[in-house]
């Protein structure tokens, strides 16, 4: 099983009825944000998980258990429910779904890293990959981030772990599919321009997963 479902948030303001079933500490953890549209996304993921992970159980949105484990990852411990994992970014809200883990990542196309971090985030192969790029590389750099986040989200690591430390090499090229590799765990991240403008990196141990070939098309 894998789905990517997505939402966005201008179907939704700060007192939808829709938000009622969330938990009360996710309740409190969404007034905490300093701005609504933070809010409005962190509160639109939770419902999206809570309503799919509603009809697999059988249990009312609201009865949904969702935990926060050591690394911060939201987890549902209810052994035969499926992996999640959210991302949110301008108005959107992504959730990636599989029996297996994922980790899922976006990011707009006109996000713009500031290459004073590159160090922090890339090890030396990947900094060699787009360094020399004649064209604007903020692309090819965006597209490693993105990648690299949902490798690590995929693992459930975030980035507790130095992101330096997965090593990312292109798998195939026309489907902007790349080979992860962090201590004795391979994996496959899939990248996406989406037509709304965004990009989307799409983690998981099996390649099956990820290689269906509607999504290779540009």
């Amino acid at each position: 099983m894998f789905n990517i479902e997505f939402s966005s948030i201008d179907s939704y303001d700060d007192i939808s009825e829709s938000f009622l079933i969330l938990s009360e500490t996710e309740k409190l953890r969404a007034r905490k944000f300093l701005k609504i549209q933070d809010s409005l996304r962190f509160k639109l993921g939770r419902i999206l998980v809570r309503n799919r992970l509603s009809k697999e159980l059988g249990l009312s949105p609201e009865k949904v258990p969702i935990l926060i484990n050591s690394l911060g990852k939201p987890i549902c411990p209810i052994s035969n429910s499926s992996e999640f994992s959210i991302s949110h970014a301008g108005s959107l809200v992504v959730v990636g779904w599989s029996d297996l883990p994922i980790g899922v990542d976006i990011e707009p196309l006109t996000a713009l890293l500031d290459p004073n971090l590159d160090n922090l985030i890339f090890n030396t192969n990947e900094i060699n990959s787009f360094i020399d790029l004649e064209e604007d590389n903020n692309y090819h750099r965006l597209m490693l981030f993105v990648a690299k986040e949902a490798v690590l989200k995929c693992l459930g690591l975030g980035f507790s772990v130095d992101p330096k430390l997965v090593e990312l090499k292109e798998f195939i090229k026309p489907c902007k599919i790349f080979s992860a590799s962090y201590s004795d765990n391979l994996i496959f991240v899939k990248i996406l321009n989406l037509p709304s403008g965004y990009l989307l990196g799409v983690a998981s141990h099996s390649f099956d997963r990820l290689f269906l070939k509607k999504a290779c098309a540009e």
